[in-house]
């Protein structure tokens, strides 16, 4: 399904504008408990996001995107390059990382 949120990490680092989603500019308005900075909407943009989605082709576009999108986010390939990941670190002699070796 496609999305629309605002255009700020994490969220932009999912959705891509005109590719799976559409991303709206946002302003800020705080900060959370944890510190981290909070955005509000540009309720215009998301006003304009809105009504484009509405939009038959743009939305079957954006879906097929969600689908491709979904595909090479799956947690099933993140624990596979995690695998992969493990495995080439296991392969490394202690040490050789910093230049020593194990003795």
């Amino acid at each position: 399904m496609p999305i629309i949120t605002n255009d700020d990490p994490p969220m932009n680092e999912v959705v891509r504008d005109g590719l799976n989603g559409l991303l709206i500019k946002s302003h800020p308005d705080g900060t959370t408990r944890s510190g981290i900075d909070a955005k509000s909407p540009d309720v215009g943009d998301m006003a304009r996001a809105i009504e484009a989605i509405a939009d038959d082709e743009l939305r079957s576009r954006l879906s097929a995107g969600a689908l491709e999108v979904r595909e090479r986010l799956s947690w099933s390939r993140t624990v596979a390059d995690l695998a992969k990941l493990v495995d080439a670190a296991a392969a490394v002699p202690a040490g050789a990382a910093s230049g020593r070796t194990a003795p």
